[in-house]
């Protein structure tokens, strides 16, 4: 039971149950019976952090009939006999370790950059478990409760990737204590030893970079194929508007009729051969470029037109006769070389020729040649 009030004159103002913690409103000090005027807090704090910088001491329970000894500077007890009943038989060893291991970041990462792992050792042989915990220096808050590891194990931080979900870059420290076979914990705390503070950088997204890459690579070689592909679909259809061209030219020089490859491909009359000139129009008898003309015929007009278009129907079958011919010694020309080239081989091979008669037969062949084309022209 407490009585509170307000002042040292003040008359109590009510009695009740309080346990030191909890806020009451409107109050903000109580005069304990026996202790004067306590603060009444305006929160209830959080115990967790005294809890876990707490060790609890282990202690056998009430036996009989144990046995004792002296092993390595410390007193044994080994068995014994006790419970509530007296029936519970013991088979447990007890010693009195009144030592504190101290634990030791033996690998630690560099501050400003992705590497995440940390080994711990100790100054007891027998301390092969760990606890540490991560604090966030910007925030002031842990990151993590005290976690149990072991020595073999170590710990890895790279859970503070912001991309696995974590705090991600920023400065923390890194604490970490000792824990030997009896229970006790490591109580001090040295930044030289199980105290680390570094500058985590989370590491690069490789797998982002290498699918942006390989999305990239494999864009560019289909944007590459299909410039290739229509370059070559355009450069196949020059070569066939090429080929119907020279076909349909020289189909029509050779039945006799159209002069001009144009005519008849898109099968249209024109008068003249080029389509490039002006369309002649059709100029009625009597007429001179349409006007009707009183008397006589204008038929002079008419047969000019008619020798000029036989002049140039004469003039185009002579240009094609001359084309034609000069392909044709082209080819006899092509065919020759390579029937030369292929017989001095053919004979250099054997042995037949030697190198002092390859100028006398390359002069006689080339006087061969000459002869040919003097045939031909």
């Amino acid at each position: 039971k407490i009585s509170s009030g307000f002042g040292e004159d003040s008359e109590p103002c009510g009695q009740s149950d309080w346990d030191g913690c909890t806020p009451l409103e409107g109050i903000t000090r109580v005069d304990v019976h026996g202790l004067g005027d306590v603060t009444v807090p305006s929160s209830v704090p959080d115990p967790l952090r005294d809890l876990e910088m707490m060790n609890c001491r282990q202690v056998p329970e009430e036996r009989y009939f144990a046995t004792g000894a002296f092993l390595n500077g410390n007193i044994m007890i080994l068995g014994g006999k006790g419970g509530e009943d007296q029936t519970v038989v013991y088979r447990d060893v007890w010693s009195r370790d009144d030592s504190f291991p101290h634990a030791v970041i033996e690998t630690k990462p560099l501050s400003r950059t992705p590497e995440s792992s940390f080994l711990f050792v100790s100054n007891e042989a027998s301390a092969h478990l760990f606890e540490y915990k991560v604090v966030d220096v910007t925030e002031r808050s842990d990151v993590t409760p005290w976690i149990l590891t072991t020595a073999e194990r170590g710990a890895d931080v790279s859970w503070l990737d912001d991309k696995k979900g974590g705090p991600g870059r920023g400065w923390y420290i890194m604490y970490v204590r000792a824990i030997d076979p009896s229970g006790n914990k490591d109580f001090q705390y040295s930044s030289e030893t199980n105290v680390y503070l570094w500058y985590y950088v989370p590491p690069l997204p490789w797998g982002l970079i290498t699918g942006y890459i390989s999305s990239f690579v494999f864009l560019s070689l289909v944007l590459f194929f299909e410039y290739r592909r229509r370059k070559r679909k355009a450069a196949l259809e020059r070569y066939a508007i090429r080929r119907m061209r020279r076909k349909f030219k020289l189909h029509a020089m050779s039945e006799g009729g159209k002069t001009d490859w144009r005519d008849y491909y898109l099968k249209r009359d024109y008068k003249e051969n080029d389509r490039r000139k002006k369309k002649i129009r059709h100029i009625p008898e009597g007429t001179i470029k349409g006007k009707k003309q009183k008397g006589k015929k204008n038929t002079k007009k008419m047969n000019g037109i008619e020798k000029r278009n036989e002049k140039g129907n004469e003039s185009m079958k002579k240009d094609h006769e001359r084309k034609i011919m000069r392909r044709r010694k082209r080819i006899e020309r092509m065919k020759n070389h390579s029937m030369l080239s292929k017989q001095t081989k053919q004979d250099e091979h054997k042995g037949k020729v030697n190198h002092k008669d390859k100028e006398r037969l390359r002069r006689k062949r080339a006087r061969q040649r000459h002869r040919k084309m003097k045939k031909i022209k």
